[in-house]
């Protein structure tokens, strides 16, 4: 790797510095305020990775290798962490600092990008509220990301001249962002396909034979995403996450997906960026648009894959838990680079330091300044809407009535839940046995009550051969606690599919949550009936599914 760090070194930034650190500052001073936050889903890789470092294999309920692994790679990292430090969270969220961070310099020094636009790059990225929220958000977000984008920067690096090392390291990381999430190889593929042709093409010039080079390209990547997923397959018996069946791809609201992308793509910066340097250049239009066509000429693997995925996002972007921009946000980087290398090409060429050479348009020299001001006013303003307003500010998307600060309380009112729970079994279970509990959020609950086995609408407990739903009769009935969310999951009778007087009320509590109040309860059934569920993803049916208990 030391490649990857001593290219452009001639171009290190000296003038820039002062500016560069104090948006560094700015960076980590955007991650402390963000730092209490943390998504619920992080809790449900918390608990497969440290059942693994605690010798009962890679799952969520012991003995049931059932994977909802939408991301491996998270996996694996927050085993080995937990490894490590003894702690999931804290190590997670440090981690995704220091490794984004790292990639994102890298791969600025990779691309050779004039010293003087660093801040620009830097802005984009780094002080974007979306990068920070789900940095410390204890998901796979920035893990992608940052494969991403030192990908991109490598493929410019052979497409200019070849390197051996960046071929195979190219291929590596290819493999860690599939291993990020499966749908990466949208972009990814179409990335290796152009960086094979121009590794064919240099060859041929040079009059080299280029079969090597393609091996070397294509093998490492290869084999670690093969073994990965035969070792699933053989694991768990598909090499596909619960959560491809549980929420499956559907198009009734790709006009709204595309309207949340156009969001997506002001709330950035990318969008504004692009007019005021559009702007800017007034007069000079020719130029700009010849310089956006050989940009998009010179990276139109990455490009091609850009075009491919946000017409497959038409169909997932809306999904739960995709709030913030959660899906497009790893690809937000390479964007930003793309933008800064197109502003470069506007500019006369000359590698004068002085920051009056980037003044060719109608603003002159202040026309940087000026935009890094705007940029820095737009994400601070983003950055208080979302601790305070909404954590998906805009017309369309999830959660678009919840703060960061209201989430912080939601998922501190489940740990409390959780506690009850512990200690209401201690005093009344059944201690011969593992209590069972269903929930309709299966992160940090399950995660604090690692003894407990855990059931819930599909997505823990989803199987091929058994019907798995909200209101599964099975996984409600032979629960010992069962969570209700009233009125957002409709009736209390209707999620316990009983008489709730039945039941006994352990925990209840109301509170406005995403705009509306909320009863957020547990019931305790005295009499759990006996169900299983297969303990594989395809299993046949163990029990059949009781008739509802009449009032």
């Amino acid at each position: 790797m030391q490649e990857l760090n001593s290219q452009s070194a001639v171009n290190s930034p000296r003038k820039s510095q002062p500016l560069l650190a104090a948006i560094l500052v700015g960076h980590l001073v955007l991650l402390g305020w963000f730092s209490s936050f943390t998504a619920e889903d992080s809790f449900i890789v918390f608990r497969y990775s440290e059942n693994l470092v605690d010798g009962n294999g890679l799952v969520f309920n012991e003995g049931q290798p059932v994977t909802a692994l939408t991301s491996p790679l998270h996996a694996i990292v927050a085993a080995a962490l937990y490894a490590i430090t003894g702690t999931s969270l804290w190590s997670h969220k440090i981690c995704s600092v220091l490794i984004h961070l790292l990639a994102v310099t890298t791969a600025v020094r990779i691309l050779d990008i004039r010293k003087q636009l660093w801040p620009i790059a830097w802005l984009f990225i780094l002080w974007s509220p979306y990068v920070v929220f789900w940095t410390v958000g204890g998901l796979e977000t920035m893990y992608l990301s940052s494969a991403v984008v030192l990908s991109f920067a490598l493929s410019h690096s052979i497409t200019q001249q070849k390197s051996t090392s960046h071929i195979i390291w190219f291929s590596i990381l290819l493999a860690v962002a599939f291993l990020g999430r499966y749908d990466s190889v949208l972009i990814t593929v179409p990335l290796w396909f152009h960086v094979a042709a121009s590794i064919i093409s240099q060859n041929k010039r040079s009059g080299k034979k280029w079969l090597g080079d393609i091996y070397r390209l294509l093998f490492p990547g290869l084999l670690i995403a093969l073994t990965w997923l035969a070792i699933s397959q053989w694991y768990f018996h598909d090499i596909i996450p619960t959560s491809k069946y549980h929420k499956p791809t559907h198009g009734e609201e790709q006009w709204a997906a595309i309207l949340y992308m156009g969001q997506f793509m002001i709330a950035t910066g990318l969008l504004p960026v692009i007019l005021w340097i559009l702007i800017d250049r007034t007069g000079k239009w020719g130029n700009a648009c010849t310089s956006m066509a050989s940009i998009a000429k010179e990276h139109l693997g990455v490009m091609t894959g850009l075009v491919i995925f946000f017409g497959y996002c038409t169909y997932t972007v809306m999904s739960h838990m995709m709030f913030s921009y959660r899906m497009l946000l790893p690809y937000l980087p390479v964007g930003a680079l793309l933008v800064t290398r197109w502003i470069e090409r506007t500019i006369p060429d000359t590698n004068s330091d002085d920051q009056s050479t980037l003044g060719s348009g109608r603003f002159g020299a202040k026309s940087i300044s000026i935009l890094m001001v705007f940029m820095v006013i737009g994400q601070l303003a983003q950055a208080i809407v979302i601790d305070r307003i909404s954590i998906n500010p805009g017309k369309v998307g999830e959660y678009r009535r919840l703060s960061r600060i209201d989430y912080t309380k939601f998922m501190q009112l489940l740990s409390d839940q959780a506690d009850e729970i512990k200690h209401h079994w201690e005093q009344h279970g059944d201690q011969n046995r593992k209590p069972r509990i269903f929930v309709y959020a299966a992160g940090i609950v399950p995660y604090k009550l690692r003894d407990f086995h855990v059931l819930d609408w599909g997505l823990v407990s989803y199987r091929k051969n058994v019907k798995v739903f909200s209101i599964q009769r099975g996984l409600l009935y032979s629960s010992d606690y069962i969570m209700t969310l009233t009125p957002r999951h409709h009736s209390l009778k209707y999620q316990l599919q009983r008489n709730p007087d039945d039941l006994e009320v352990v925990t209840e509590t109301t509170m406005p949550f995403d705009g509306t109040q909320q009863t957020f309860a547990t019931h305790f059934n005295r009499n759990p009936i006996q169900y299983r569920l297969p303990d594989y993803i395809d299993g046949l049916p163990v029990d059949e599914i009781p008739e509802k208990i009449e009032d």
